[in-house]
């Protein structure tokens, strides 16, 4: 399946439990909170999704950000109410445990 095709079709439900399963899996102090998601473009333009995001709130947002977006593997987040919201709509489920380990390497106490 195309992969933009694959992360409209996922249903709320395995976002979550993709969330859940990721949250308990982190080393450090997060949570999951529902967001919109916003297909943007083509045929669908601005068509919003339900989904859910893992939110950390940190004093260091922009930094973590930065940290997200140049690491090795590359992790896009945004910046909403002072807290990071990685959407997992938007990230393959291929690439939770590349997840996974950027968090708890950047999130050290």
């Amino acid at each position: 399946m195309i992969p933009i095709w694959k992360m409209i079709s996922a249903t709320q439900k395995s976002i979550l439990d993709r969330a859940k399963k990721i949250k308990f899996q982190i080393n450090a102090d997060i949570s999951i909170t529902e967001t919109i998601a916003t297909i943007g473009g083509g045929s669908l333009p601005g068509e919003n999704l339900k989904s859910y995001a893992l939110k950390i709130e940190t004093n260091s947002t922009n930094q973590l950000g930065y940290q997200l977006r140049t690491a090795k593997k590359p992790i896009m987040s945004r910046i909403e109410n002072s807290c990071v919201l990685i959407d997992l709509r938007t990230i393959p489920s291929e690439f939770d445990e590349i997840l996974i380990q950027a968090l708890n390497s950047l999130l050290i106490d």
